[in-house]
């Protein structure tokens, strides 16, 4: 019944010309990496003190704002720190975890 019709071959060549642009784009993109995501910050014993010690408990999403990193990487900042038996766990369940300094 209705539909689309068929397009002239002219307009099919440059459609699929600004397709191949948007996809090479896309991929691109998709390799830019955050340059935050990889920024680990260089912290020893007196400022991890320092900057956990105003702090009622140390969680996850706390300690990625005051370092200002993504969750994932003050996740990683934490383990390490148990690690070192600088902090310790002290509560929480299902991955929302407490810490406190030892």
């Amino acid at each position: 019944m209705g539909g689309q019709k068929k397009r002239p071959l002219a307009r099919e060549e440059k459609s699929q010309a600004t397709r191949g642009d948007k996809e090479e784009s896309n991929r691109i993109s998709a390799m830019h990496i955050n340059p935050k995501a990889l920024i680990l910050p260089k912290f020893d014993d007196p400022e991890v003190s320092k900057v956990f010690k105003g702090m009622k408990a140390i969680t996850l999403y706390r300690t990625a704002r005051a370092f200002g990193v993504n969750a994932s990487i003050a996740a990683y900042l934490l383990k390490t720190l148990e690690s070192k038996n600088i902090i310790k766990k002290s509560g929480g369940f299902s991955g929302h975890y407490v810490w406190s300094m030892v």
